[in-house]
């Protein structure tokens, strides 16, 4: 099971993600971000963000050969793997990975994509001199606005439809928790998880993790509530954010430009060195 930065980059290695030595963030996601482990050893979520090398992101797109022989061109924005298979459930020695490129983070960040922004309040297993902590880390506010209270309104109720088997959603995910409780209880702690920050982000400007209120995500996962209870839960604090997200001092809408110049910077910084763009075009008048 991969624990230290030195396992997990011995694992991104093994994988075909072409740029290992091009991350800016990387850290412990999953339940283990939330503090809401449970009593059994599960497998290892890695999430993180890179930056292409520069010909990648100025020049065309590009073919790579696929697992059977075949050139087709690929997303270099986005990496998911797992060491798991679809034909069992993880277990506690595999590990799931989901890495963005910094545009495609920013852009998630900017609608207000709820895991993208959890990104910024976990802690970074890369050394602090990298650009994640430079130039990200220190302009998080502009990264939130009421929109993202939106967005997690709806994905909780997303959740809620998928755990209750409705819509499109499957029944839950989890069939062993389903017949044990009547419902995924992981999935209903997720649920109940999802609205507390969302409502710490209208509030406050950032979210806790690990959550304050691990105790009670951990009895809901051990299946201690029934699912009306679950629901309760869930219309109080849908309420909550809903009430939150409107008397929020954050901003209506994010300034997309000052997010555009602010992954400008990180990207020709990570390239070339500082390169102050901003302070360059004034100089030339172009600001």
């Amino acid at each position: 099971m991969a624990r230290t930065i030195q396992e997990i980059d011995a694992i991104i290695r093994q994988t075909k993600f072409l740029w290992p030595d091009n991350f800016i963030h990387l850290f412990k996601s999953g339940s283990a971000a939330h503090g809401a482990t449970g009593t059994t050893p599960s497998d290892v979520d890695i999430s993180g963000v890179y930056i292409q090398p520069v010909e990648r992101v100025l020049g065309i797109s590009q073919m790579r050969v696929d697992d059977v022989g075949f050139k087709k061109f690929f997303d270099p924005d986005v990496h998911v793997w797992s060491s798991g298979t679809d034909e069992r459930k993880n277990t506690a020695n595999d590990v799931d990975l989901n890495f963005f490129s910094l545009r495609k983070w920013a852009n998630m960040a900017a609608t207000g994509n709820s895991n993208a922004l959890q990104f910024l309040f976990v802690p970074n297993m890369i050394p602090p001199e990298t650009v994640w902590n430079k130039h990200i880390i220190p302009n998080t506010e502009h990264f939130i606005s009421k929109r993202a209270g939106f967005h997690f309104t709806e994905f909780a109720k997303a959740m809620l439809k998928r755990i209750k088997g409705e819509g499109t959603g499957k029944h839950g995910q989890r069939d062993e928790l389903i017949e044990i409780y009547g419902y995924d209880t992981k999935a209903a702690m997720h649920l109940v998880r999802v609205l507390d920050e969302g409502k710490e982000l209208m509030d406050t400007g950032k979210i806790t993790l690990p959550r304050p209120n691990v105790e009670l995500l951990k009895r809901i996962r051990a299946g201690e509530f029934d699912f009306p209870e679950i629901e309760f839960m869930y219309d109080q604090r849908q309420a909550l954010l809903l009430e939150a997200q409107e008397k929020s001092s954050l901003p209506a809408e994010l300034d997309r430009a000052k997010i555009s110049k602010i992954i400008t910077q990180a990207q020709t910084d990570f390239w070339f060195g500082i390169v102050d763009w901003e302070k360059n075009n004034a100089a030339k008048g172009n600001g």
